[in-house]
């Protein structure tokens, strides 16, 4: 439910939550901020070796979509999307990325990141095109 939700993970922290899932089910014990980080990232880790054994599948090259922004803190927001068609021709995007990077952008930080992304996601041989939305 808190990865579903998009949920902070220290929800689990919340006395109100807490008092809600005991007068639901007395027995349940609610799982700490750590344990949950660690389910989290488990589950994160399962997706994304989903996800590459999938793009691995496909016949095609990998197109990416590069999206920047500022929050009004003035931290930068990159994010990564990978696209790609199946054999059937049925067009497939995932979120592969959302980083934090200094801002304004430099061109070193940005090139930095994304170099990150594409060795992390094994998409250096491949990416096909690159394509940035301001």
């Amino acid at each position: 439910m808190i990865i579903r939700h998009g949920y902070p993970l220290h929800i689990v922290q919340q006395p109100a939550l807490a008092t809600f899932i005991d007068s639901l089910q007395p027995r349940f014990k609610i799982m700490g901020v750590d344990t949950m980080e660690g389910e989290v990232y488990a589950v994160y880790q399962k997706e994304k070796e989903n996800l590459l054994q999938a793009f691995n599948t496909m016949p095609g090259r990998i197109n990416l979509t590069i999206g920047l922004w500022t929050t009004s803190q003035t931290l930068g927001r990159v994010s990564l999307i990978g696209q790609c068609i199946d054999s059937e021709w049925k067009v497939h995007r995932r979120m592969l990325n959302f980083m934090m990077v200094s801002s304004p952008y430099s061109k070193n930080a940005l090139s930095e990141a994304i170099s990150m992304s594409l060795s992390d996601w094994n998409m250096r041989d491949t990416l096909f095109t690159i394509t940035y939305i301001g």
